[in-house]
C-alpha cells in the first residue's frame, strides 16, 4: 500500500482546525513532550515491550525514510532516545514484546519491503528480508505475541492482515476480510487477548471514513470473529494506536507528536 502522505495531510491541517472546536473530542496531551516528542521533528509510530520498560519509535522529517530510536525506563521515567544506527532509514516498524526482535518496512521505489533484526548478546544482528522468504509486502505493525504479527498488507490500497513468524518467514498469513474496504486500511493495534482490534482507516473525500475504528471480536482468542468495525469519534484523525495497560493510556501519533489520552475516556 502506498499511502498518499499529501492528502492524509491536507486532511490533518483541515482536521486540526475541526478539532479546537468539537466538544465530542477527548483532550489529547503530547506523551513525554521535549524529550520523546521533539518539535523539530514529527515522530511517527511507537511500540514498547510487555513490561512497559522498554519503547521503540520512529522519527522524521521525511515520511519515506525514518529513523528508529530506542528507550529504557530509568526510575519510572523514559531516558533520552538513543538512535538505532542499523535503522537509519526505515518507513516504520515495532518492537517485539520480549525486546529481542524489531520488524520493520523499507521504501524502496514503489515497494514496501518487510525486514527483520534481532537482538543476539546486546547487539542487534544483520536483517533478514521476510519480503523474500514470503514473498510478501507490507508496513506498520503491531505484535500480539512474540511470534504473531498484524500488519498492513501492501495491496488492495492497503489491508489489515496477520501472520505467524518463525524463523524470519512469515506463514498462516490472513487478510481480515471484515475489517478491509476499498478504502486504505492500516497500523493496527491488537489487544493481548484479542478482545478488540483498532486501526485507521483512510478514504480519500469522506471523512466519515477517516480515523481510527474499532472492532470487537465475536469469537473467541485463536478463532476470532470481527464485528463492523465501528469510528470512535472522540478521537481526532491519527494511526499508531497503542494501548499501555499498565499505565492506563491510549497512545497515537497525530501526524507530528506522540499523543495520549487516559484509556478509561474512551469506554472501550
Amino acid at each position: 500500500m502506498r499511502i498518499k502522505i499529501l492528502l492524509v495531510f491536507t486532511f490533518l491541517v483541515f482536521a486540526s482546525s475541526m478539532d479546537a472546536q468539537d466538544p465530542k473530542l477527548v483532550e489529547c496531551m503530547t506523551f513525554y513532550e521535549g524529550v520523546i516528542s521533539l518539535p523539530d521533528f514529527t515522530e511517527n509510530v511507537i511500540s514498547f515491550t510487555e513490561d512497559e520498560e522498554v519503547l521503540f519509535l520512529t522519527r522524521t522529517s521525511d515520511w519515506d525514510i525514518q529513523s528508529a530510536y530506542i528507550s529504557r525506563k530509568q526510575n519510572d521515567t523514559f531516558e533520552k532516545l538513543r538512535p538505532l544506527v542499523k535503522l537509519d532509514s526505515v518507513y516504520n516498524g515495532a518492537l517485539s514484546p520480549d525486546g529481542t526482535k524489531i520488524i520493520y518496512s523499507v521504501k524502496k521505489q514503489d515497494r514496501e519491503e518487510i525486514c527483520l533484526i534481532k537482538n543476539e548478546n546486546d547487539l542487534w544482528t544483520d536483517p533478514v528480508s521476510i519480503s523474500e522468504t514470503s514473498n510478501i509486502e507490507g508496513a506498520y505493525f503491531n505484535w500480539r505475541t512474540n511470534d504473531e504479527v498484524y500488519f498492513q498488507l501492501s495491496r488492495n490500497n492497503g489491508d489489515i492482515a496477520k501472520a505467524k513468524l518463525n524463523n524470519g518467514t512469515f506463514s498462516n498469513i490472513e487478510s481480515l476480510t471484515e475489517l478491509n474496504t476499498s478504502a486504505t486500511e492500516f497500523s493496527p493495534y491488537i489487544d493481548k487477548k484479542e478482545r478488540f482490534i483498532i486501526f485507521t482507516r483512510y478514504q480519500e473525500g469522506d471523512i466519515a471514513q477517516q480515523g481510527f475504528f474499532i472492532s470487537y471480536n465475536e469469537g473467541f482468542q485463536g478463532n476470532s470473529r470481527w464485528t463492523v468495525p465501528k469510528k470512535l469519534e472522540m478521537l481526532p484523525y491519527g494511526w499508531g494506536a497503542y494501548i499501555l495497560e499498565e499505565s492506563g493510556l491510549f497512545l497515537f501519533c497525530d501526524g507530528e507528536d506522540i499523543k495520549y489520552c487516559p484509556l478509561e475516556k474512551l469506554a472501550l
